[in-house]
């Protein structure tokens, strides 16, 4: 099977047909980073382990942050199809954008 059309028509043909599997894998990778944080960083082993989680729950929202301000600071040097790709996904799976 081959996927065709458009950037967007083909971000949203594999969005819909990986619906489940981006929504597990980007749950499951948010979850990971932030125990990955909690867990890793030597610098707060010594916190309580209530403390490392909420640290690194709040490490993986300046991440995202700093993700959408790179996305904003590149957009102009990446070729069009590849954001209209993305938000086909985005779309498709139903992962906000």
């Amino acid at each position: 099977m081959s996927i065709r059309g458009t950037a967007f028509e083909m971000g949203e043909a594999y969005g819909t047909l990986m619906k489940e599997e981006l929504k597990v894998m980007v749950k499951e990778f948010y979850g990971w980073a932030a125990g990955f944080i909690a867990n890793n960083v030597t610098q707060i082993s010594m916190l309580p382990k209530w403390l490392r989680q909420d640290i690194g729950v709040t490490g993986v929202d300046i991440a995202k942050k700093l993700l959408d301000l790179n996305y904003i600071i590149t957009k102009k040097y990446t070729p069009r199809r590849w954001d209209d790709e993305f938000k086909g996904v985005a779309k498709g799976s139903g992962i906000s954008a």
